[in-house]
């Protein structure tokens, strides 16, 4: 009894704190409560303030006051902000929405700004800054936000000194139409609204980035990343006559990147470039002791040039197809591209990249061969072909003499297993050699004889020769010299003692000891196990010397060009003419490879 009303005190004392731990709970959970207000609420709320603005927490609607604010472009209207002062001003925009619709757009216009921080706005209405200008050492930073339309800093009077988006989603188009000093992008995307984008006509080219014709001081783009499921006409990035100083760009996904006419004046650093279709590079201009762009950016023939067609659409040019080869004007055009590109590499010593290059080049080029003996049917062109083809093969238009040395082992096992399959009299194995190893097998099992006798058998001719040569010369005291004869004898000693090893080997190997069907059917079983492994063991030997034999006999025609007597009869001697040919080929591509990759260091 007494422990219950210890419990119910407790609970008692400690339901305040469980109270206030809900209501804490509670009150953090509850939403952010936001204020709808007018633009033109907005606007008073700017012009009454000080130098420093706070709109927070804001979500701003059209209302019939705001009419005032409307300019007719002829096609279109505009709500058009003046700048509530002549004084610049801070403006700080955190958490709101702008909700005007799709169709009517917003401008500010002639704003001085000493800050401009908009984070965390979320607006599906055109947003443009016209006109705007910067003081002060503190850029325009927009963070965290979303735009459901079309985003454009625009001025020709005016300029931006710095600009930073950070952590921001265009669903439409982000326009640069003003100078800059510095722009920065960080953590973006771009997922187009391909709704909106197939109303546009197909008649003209779009972009998702478009910082064309204008001047930036420094640009910096760092893990951007591009829708790439777009309609025909909606490309990527767009540079097109720009004029920028310094380039950074790092881990950008995009599906195209437009740098045409473009002027890189100081340096240019890019990597990680994710290109899906294409790079335009017609006029494209860079500082080749300053440009660090690594190949692998820019391979997979996507280079290009635009064709216009007779229309403002913009047309990608890559000569993919014999019917694209044969424009020849636009092919010429690109290859002097790829050579402008080779050379930075060249210039800049990084041969990886211009190895690379020039190999895609070669490709285009033995393309181009292809197309003219088809259109014209000349010799010529197809031998050229089919010499860059193989050059292409075996060393990669000799800038990879590591690829020619792997062709030639691969040569060499080619033609070693061809002899594999045929007589050499380097190891004398073929089918009368098998047929005399049966003989001397089925003897063994089928007679009284040991291992030790048959082998003495097979040597008597050895034997009689050494024990000849013995007698007349080893014993012989004269007519012949000491020397001669003291060197004769390590020969015949050696002989000896292989002799005698060989025979103690047999003697201990033994394991018949009598005929096979003496044996007990047990004793038959386990010797049938150890006699097959055996065999197994053998035949792996036997092929084991027979390719050693032929690997060195393959290596030796294709090294000595075929040259000389072979080793080699009937189809065999053909088959090592053959090789013969080939290895010429071969080792004069890889001589010719290797003094140029040499040269090319020197």
């Amino acid at each position: 009894m007494k422990a219950f009303y210890v419990f119910i005190w407790l609970l008692l004392f400690s339901s305040p704190l469980i109270f206030a731990q809900f209501e804490e709970e509670e009150e953090t959970e509850e939403p952010i409560q936001r204020i709808t207000i007018s633009l033109s609420e907005m606007v008073r709320i700017v012009r009454s303030g000080d130098e420093e603005i706070f709109l927070q927490d804001l979500v701003i609607v059209p209302s019939p006051e705001d009419e005032q604010f409307l300019v007719d472009k002829i096609f279109f209207k505009v709500y058009e902000i003046p700048s509530p002062s002549d004084k610049p001003l801070s403006l700080y925009f955190y958490n709101c929405t702008i909700d005007f619709g799709v169709s009517n757009a917003i401008s500010f216009r002639n704003w001085q700004f000493n800050r401009l921080n908009i984070i965390g706005l979320q607006t599906k209405t055109p947003l443009t800054f016209e006109e705007c200008s910067q003081t002060g050492v503190y850029p325009v930073r927009l963070e965290n936000c979303t735009f459901g339309q079309a985003l454009r800093f625009t001025g020709q009077e005016r300029r931006l000194q710095q600009l930073r988006l950070e952590k921001c989603t265009f669903n439409n188009q982000l326009v640069i139409s003003q100078y800059l000093d510095e722009f920065r992008m960080i953590n973006c995307r771009f997922e187009a609204d391909t709704g909106w984008f197939t109303t546009l006509g197909q008649e003209q080219t779009y972009y998702q980035l478009d910082i064309s014709n204008m001047q930036l001081g420094s640009l910096d783009f760092h893990r951007i990343v591009f829708d790439r499921k777009l309609p025909d006409n909606v490309y990527s990035i767009n540079l097109r006559g720009a004029v920028i100083g310094k380039v950074l760009m790092q881990f950008i996904t995009a599906h195209t990147l437009n740098l045409t006419d473009a002027t890189i004046e100081k340096s240019l650093l890019a990597d990680s470039l994710d290109i899906a279709a294409f790079v335009a590079v017609q006029n494209f201009d860079f500082p080749a002791e300053n440009t660090n762009l690594p190949w692998y950016n820019l391979a997979g023939e996507k280079l290009c040039v635009f064709v216009s067609e007779g229309t403002d659409k913009e047309l990608p040019y890559q000569p993919k197809t014999s019917e694209l080869v044969a424009r020849t004007l636009f092919f010429n055009e690109l290859m002097a591209c790829y050579k402008k590109i080779n050379d930075m590499y060249e210039t800049r010593g990084d041969k990886i990249s211009a190895n690379a290059s020039y190999i895609e080049i070669k490709d285009l080029q033995t393309r181009q061969q292809k197309q003219l003996y088809e259109a014209t049917g000349e010799p010529n062109y197809f031998i050229v072909y089919h010499l860059n083809m193989m050059a292409r093969y075996l060393s990669d238009y000799a800038t990879n003499p590591a690829r020619s040395i792997l062709v030639i082992q691969w040569i060499i096992l080619l033609f070693a297993f061809l002899y594999m399959l045929t007589y050499s009299e380097w190891d004398g194995i073929h089918f009368r050699y098998f047929e005399r190893q049966y003989e001397i097998l089925t003897e063994y099992f089928t007679s009284d004889k040991s291992l030790k006798e048959l082998y003495c058998r097979n040597q008597e001719e050895q034997k009689e020769h050494y024990e000849s040569m013995r007698a007349a010369y080893l014993n012989r005291k004269e007519g012949l010299p000491a020397a001669i004869r003291i060197m004769g004898t390590p020969l015949y000693g050696a002989w000896k003692f292989r002799h005698r090893l060989t025979l103690w080997i047999y003697d201990r190997v033994e394991f018949l000891h009598g005929r096979w069907e003496q044996l007990p059917a047990r004793r038959k079983v386990m010797m049938g196990m150890a006699i097959g492994l055996l065999l197994v063991f053998y035949l792996f030997f036997v092929l084991v010397v027979k390719f050693v034999n032929s690997y060195l006999l393959s290596t030796n025609i294709l090294v000595s060009l075929g040259f000389g007597k072979t080793p080699e009869q009937v189809i065999p001697l053909y088959i090592s003419i053959i090789q013969g040919v080939l290895g010429w080929f071969v080792l004069t591509i890889f001589s010719i490879t290797l003094l140029s990759q040499m040269l090319q260091n020197v």
